[in-house]
């Protein structure tokens, strides 16, 4: 009720009370006190129906915006589900445990990767890494304007515009097979370009040229020698966390779970991590030794500390099924 209907309203109850007027006006008087009380409730449930308005609107638009990055995060869809927790995924990796009873399809917009066995897939912006596993890859066609399907496996870049092919990879060797369409191969040690097409089979690592006293060997550039001599000495202190994690993934996708481990505890020892930096690396930490060492134990007491240390992590949801893994330890 505004001030100048209270006071209006007041005024009607003190001529009603008066004992000068006359009952006929008292009647009057007493309707129109009645028609103000009626204007009161009036509006209280105006107002009561507006703020319900609100509330509602701002309940959706959450649950609209949770659903939204629920689907920004999730890069492709598991056709056959993901049952039995032998799918794990984040915005990032998704892995396919060796329990999984059958191939596990996923699409990925227009594609599709059918994965038999133990693998593992990533995605970082336009770019996916292949960890290591089988699979087979149906590409969509791309039109001229449209940027091609690009992947990274341990000695190259795989590139193509539309085509089909079977993809095999471990820490020791790969094998690419065009089933349909072309697939152009660049070289990391030398950037040379190899171009597939139905039918053709690649094969890494590459045999070097040999003599007959020599033994067959890959060929490798100065450049990856010193890489790879750098991932097996000490962390530098100067050198960028960037650079560190993209050692790690390569570490990672050939299967090198050790090496990468010390790189991650040797890069948590740094004093200039901020909390978010050391939440990631830890994490990265635990999911090696559960999921890749086998490190049950090291894994659980890991889990243990991080969940006092980063209540709430980001990666809680996830961390909830690896603790329900650890009872007992």
């Amino acid at each position: 009720m505004t001030k100048d209907l209270y006071q209006e309203a007041k005024v009607i109850q003190q001529r009603y009370r008066s004992v000068e007027i006359l009952a006929t006006e008292k009647q009057k008087l007493w309707q129109q006190l009645q028609i103000q009380v009626a204007v009161k409730k009036t509006q209280r449930t105006q107002r009561r129906r507006s703020l319900a308005a609100i509330v509602v609107s701002w309940l959706l638009g959450c649950i609209g915006l949770w659903f939204f990055n629920q689907e920004d995060t999730r890069w492709f869809h598991a056709k056959n589900q993901e049952r039995n927790h032998c799918v794990i995924a984040n915005h990032e990796t998704v892995t396919i445990q060796a329990q999984c009873p059958e191939p596990i399809t996923l699409t990925m917009g227009r594609d599709q990767v059918t994965f038999t066995g133990a693998s593992q897939l990533s995605r970082k912006d336009k770019l996916f890494y292949f960890g290591y596993g089988r699979a087979r890859f149906h590409i969509a066609k791309r039109q001229q304007q449209e940027e091609p399907f690009k992947m990274q496996v341990s000695p190259g870049f795989i590139t193509v515009l539309g085509t089909e092919w079977l993809l095999e990879q471990s820490w020791s060797h790969g094998r690419l097979e065009v089933v349909s369409g072309t697939v152009s191969f660049e070289w990391f040690d030398n950037q040379e370009h190899t171009l597939l097409t139905a039918g053709d089979v690649l094969t890494w690592p590459r045999p070097a040229s040999t003599t007959p006293d020599q033994d067959h060997k890959p060929v490798v550039k100065d450049s990856l020698n010193q890489l790879q001599n750098r991932e097996h000495s000490a962390v530098n202190q100067d050198e960028p966390l960037q650079v560190i994690m993209e050692r790690f993934i390569m570490l990672r996708s050939q299967e090198r779970y050790h090496e990468a481990a010390d790189l991650l505890k040797q890069t948590l020892e740094r004093p200039q991590l901020n909390s978010g930096q050391q939440e990631r690396l830890l994490f990265a930490l635990g999911q090696l030794l559960f999921d890749q060492l086998g490190d049950v134990k090291a894994a659980c007491v890991l889990w243990q500390d991080y969940e006092k240390r980063f209540p709430k992590s980001r990666y809680r949801e996830k961390l909830k099924i690896y603790l329900a893994n650890c009872l007992g330890f």
